[in-house]
């Protein structure tokens, strides 16, 4: 099963921070929020791949 995520400039900068760079990180509060819709939309993708499984 495939998945699209979104992410604006700012999400896809706070990405290429923790993808590039050592940790720790700083980012700005748009780039947390951007990371936190991010996780959100990653544990819904698993959700739905988890409940087609079990159909």
């Amino acid at each position: 099963m495939k998945h699209i995520f979104q992410l604006n400039g700012t999400g896809v900068s706070a990405l290429a921070k923790v993808i590039g760079s050592n940790l720790p990180v700083q980012f700005s509060v748009d780039e947390v929020r951007q990371l936190e819709s991010l996780a959100i939309q990653l544990e819904r993708a698993e959700a739905l791949e988890e409940t087609s499984k079990r159909d």
